[in-house]
């Protein structure tokens, strides 16, 4: 059983929360920058399922931080925490999110307002993606495949008016998607063949 209810007692820190045999426990931190070195001493051969809710003062998630044998697979959950002022600034870096393909859960997400940019292949192939939203976020930028291949992605996407970079294959082969819109006042001047 994984934990369900979001950690109150610190919206600043980021927590894992793990799920295994040996019973459930949680690891946080106030860090700002997030990579798999932040948690990886935390998880033991037996974690079954992780729960990450990424906390306010949370302004990098670096390349590949989920990306790792046995972690991309288990990742069940992911939330970021939001207050109503946040400074814009925060980047998820290339292929962080990659193949989450967890058999059993399927993954909505919701960007916080912080975000600028998503890196490239940061979510490619990830399978169990099934919803994102990136309403009212401070994106300007989309990289190369970002979502290439979430072939279950099914969520009409809005592209912020705050996007002026959307790069090559963003959402190639995310053949559910129902629509795609551009914001009003966008300045997204080309979209890559």
């Amino acid at each position: 059983m994984i934990y369900n209810v979001i950690n109150k007692m610190s919206l600043s820190n980021t927590v894992f929360y793990f799920d295994g045999p040996a019973g459930q426990f949680t690891f946080s931190t106030s860090d700002s920058t997030i990579n798999y070195a932040t948690y990886s001493s935390q998880m033991t051969s037996g974690v079954a399922m992780i729960q990450v809710d990424i906390g306010t003062s949370c302004s990098t998630i670096e390349a590949d931080c989920f990306n790792q044998t046995n972690v991309n697979d288990k990742l069940v959950t992911i939330t970021f925490l939001e207050v109503e002022a946040a400074t814009p600034g925060m980047t998820i870096g290339a292929r962080a999110f990659q193949q989450l393909n967890n058999a059993t859960t399927d993954i909505s997400i919701v960007f916080p307002v912080r975000l600028v940019s998503l890196g490239d292949s940061c979510f490619y192939n990830s399978l169990r993606l099934i919803s994102i939203s990136l309403n009212n976020t401070n994106i300007t930028t989309i990289e190369n495949s970002c979502f290439d291949t979430c072939a279950n992605l099914a969520s009409a996407i809005t592209i912020p008016s705050s996007v002026t970079t959307l790069g090559f294959l963003a959402f190639y082969a995310c053949s559910s998607i129902p629509s795609v819109t551009f914001e009003n006042g966008s300045t997204l001047t080309s979209i890559p063949e």
